[in-house]
């Protein structure tokens, strides 16, 4: 300006041209001028007079956006701004003075609606956000672990629906930076501040794009619409997100624990649910103790995410895994029945148990079944033939379950409720209800063709990959994101 200007000067104007440092100019005057009156935006300088605490002298359009704390800061006319500064000229240092506090008031009361602004719309984004944030295990980002698998499934389902953050509460933030390629697949990854390693690993983190945050002061924050538990962590249990929607997935968090001794979060939550592919001791405890509801619902969403190398059996025998309590008679006679027709029993009992030799027959192993899942799918051991389910929903037995038949193993059920409703057909050799007729089940698979019970078994796959559970759950959060202040039956 002062180049455009020329030589254009007198007693009374001075052509600074560029200066240094803007803080530094603004200390070698008395007062600032604002004459605008045709423009566009807010006025820089009178946001820097403003914040300089400095006199100021302004049109009223160019105060637009602040908050005026003197006449002085909402002049009309030009011929008003040259009276006001030929009075202020020669008044008192005393009002120049006080303009100074006008400003000081003016910057501050402008900072506060800005702050205020900032907050309502952070609240207008919160409200709207389809955001879905899901508590796991670190292991969940250990390739081909369980947590693994199931975190795969449930974000290539959820992440159609809303944004998904996963967030880990549990575990070692080590598992996290020593697997890239997981942190490239589920994108939005934040890591609770607490686990022991997280902050000595906070520059590897940060380099894949990870974030450390307090876990409560995270959920605080974001206040997802839904929050999947997989995982637990104290922060759950403060009320810190009252307008959330809770699911915690039983089967995952006793895995998590390496046991049933758990709570689950229920009080403090717009609606909160305990979800497992079938009821169990503890599931139907953790119900009753957090006041939330129970929901049937699948671990996977789709079989086509469990893939990791399978190893094949070796030698002629056929191998059974019996899912059931080894003290449990039902579980010793159905070891009989399957040794009767030589093959191998593999006993599995639940989360919540301890690991130990049948009773009747020492030679039986017995494993539980995060430990069985994990020898599988680390191919340590391979798949069964078939399995036998005596648990009657025991807590990670469900999970057991599904994952076999996820993997196409036939399962003899002896109960009729469980994941699908094909458990309620009468064909055998799926279906077993009496002594008798588990004997025949046994019969059938150790001496038909496998061919054989494809048909048998078709039924359940259908039923497996029928969306059975996603479906209600895609269905509901999609009116909770639609509408913010209703309850959904």
């Amino acid at each position: 300006v002062c180049e455009m200007l020329g030589d254009l000067g007198g007693p009374f104007v001075e052509l600074r041209g560029p200066v240094e440092s803007v803080a530094d100019f603004y200390r070698t005057i008395d007062c600032v001028a604002v004459p605008m009156r045709v423009s566009s935006g807010l006025k820089i300088k009178t946001v820097e007079s403003l914040s300089l605490g400095l006199p100021v002298i302004s049109l009223a359009h160019a105060f637009e956006g602040y908050e005026p704390s003197d006449r002085l800061h909402g002049l009309a006319e030009f011929s008003d701004m040259a009276e006001a500064l030929v009075d202020l000229a020669f008044a008192p240092r005393d009002r120049l003075d006080a303009l100074a506090e006008a400003s000081q008031r003016s910057h501050t009361k402008t900072s506060a609606v800005i702050a205020e602004t900032f907050r309502r719309t952070g609240d207008l984004v919160q409200a709207g956000r389809r955001l879905i944030v899901i508590a796991v295990d670190s292991r969940a980002f250990v390739t081909d672990s369980i947590f693994n698998l199931a975190l795969i499934s449930a974000h290539d389902y959820l992440r159609r629906l809303a944004n998904v953050v996963i967030l880990v509460v549990r575990g070692s933030a080590a598992h996290v930076a020593d697997n890239m390629a997981a942190v490239d697949r589920f994108r939005r990854v934040v890591v609770g501040r607490d686990l022991h390693d997280a902050e000595p690993l906070q520059g590897t983190l940060a380099a894949l794009g990870v974030d450390l945050f307090d876990v409560e002061a995270f959920l605080r924050h974001m206040r997802p619409k839904v929050l999947m538990v997989d995982a637990l962590h104290p922060a759950m249990f403060r009320d810190c997100c009252a307008d959330s929607v809770a699911i915690s997935r039983s089967e995952m968090i006793a895995f998590s624990e390496g046991g049933g001794a758990f709570e689950v979060p229920g009080a403090g939550y717009r609606r909160a649910f305990v979800a497992a592919p079938a009821m169990s001791r503890e599931a139907a405890a953790a119900v009753a103790a957090s006041g939330a509801e129970f929901l049937f619902e699948p671990i996977f969403w789709r079989s086509a995410s469990i893939r990791f190398p399978r190893v094949k059996a070796r030698g002629d025998t056929k191998t059974v895994a019996l899912l059931g309590t080894p003290e449990a008679p039902a579980v010793a006679m159905a070891a009989a029945i399957v040794k009767a027709w030589r093959l191998k029993p593999h006993v599995v009992c639940g989360i919540s148990e301890v690991a130990r030799s049948l009773p009747e027959d020492a030679s039986i192993p017995c494993a539980r079944a995060d430990a069985y899942i994990a020898a599988i799918t680390s191919a340590q051991m391979p798949p069964p033939h078939f399995a036998i389910d005596l648990s009657a929903g025991g807590l990670g037995l469900s999970l057991c379950r599904e994952f076999l038949e996820r993997l196409r193993i036939p399962v003899v059920s002896t109960a009729a409720v469980g994941l699908h409703g094909s458990l309620g057909m009468r064909t055998l050799p799926l279906r077993a209800t009496t002594e008798g007729e588990l004997w025949q089940a046994v019969r059938a698979f150790a001496m038909d063709p496998d061919a054989a019970h494809d048909h048998a078994f078709d039924a359940v796959w259908r039923d497996l990959e029928g969306d059975h559970g996603w479906a209600w759950l895609w269905r509901y959060c999609s009116r909770l994101f639609e509408t913010d202040d209703a309850e959904f039956a």
